[in-house]
């Protein structure tokens, strides 16, 4: 698995696979979001979080910053937690609809990410602003950029 994708966050200083934002700002804020979907609170994040987490890239990328699934997602529900309530909608929604999309197809997050982002890129420069699906997977995003500089940088997770 590369490490140009959804999965991957962007940690120059590396120098190896890193994880990396793959579609800027507006690719991956709306994925990341998906996960809750508006409601159900922790459990239903922790549950999109875990199908997430069970993705092959996902799981290599975890290696490398010297964590696991449980402690990736644990720090992933306090970074969304800790973002304003319509951010957190925003980024539940949107992991909900990347999981729900995973489980369906059989596909990985990057499979099912890339088509809804040329759709999302799409509607944005027709309507000129960034949908709240957008939104969520460009905060998802960065909420793996931020995850994985801190466990790589301080091997423990930024929201602690």
């Amino acid at each position: 698995m590369g490490g140009d994708g959804f999965l991957s966050h962007n940690t120059p200083n590396k120098g190896t696979h890193v994880m990396k934002k793959t579609f800027a700002s507006i690719a991956v804020s709306g994925l990341v979001l998906a996960a809750c979907g508006g409601g159900g609170g922790n459990s239903a994040l922790q549950a999109d979080c875990k199908i997430l987490a069970a993705d092959p890239e996902a799981m290599e990328n975890f290696e490398e910053m010297g964590t696991d699934a449980a402690g990736f997602c644990d720090c992933f529900i306090k970074v969304v937690n800790a973002k304003p309530d319509t951010e957190q909608a925003q980024m539940k929604s949107a992991l909900e609809r990347v999981t729900d999309g995973m489980e369906e197809t059989g596909q990985g997050a990057e499979e099912v990410v890339g088509p809804m982002m040329r759709e999302i890129m799409l509607e944005s420069s027709q309507a000129g602003e960034e949908s709240d699906l957008g939104a969520g997977i460009r905060l998802i995003g960065q909420a793996i950029d931020e995850i994985g500089e801190g466990f790589e940088d301080g091997g423990s997770c930024p929201a602690a």
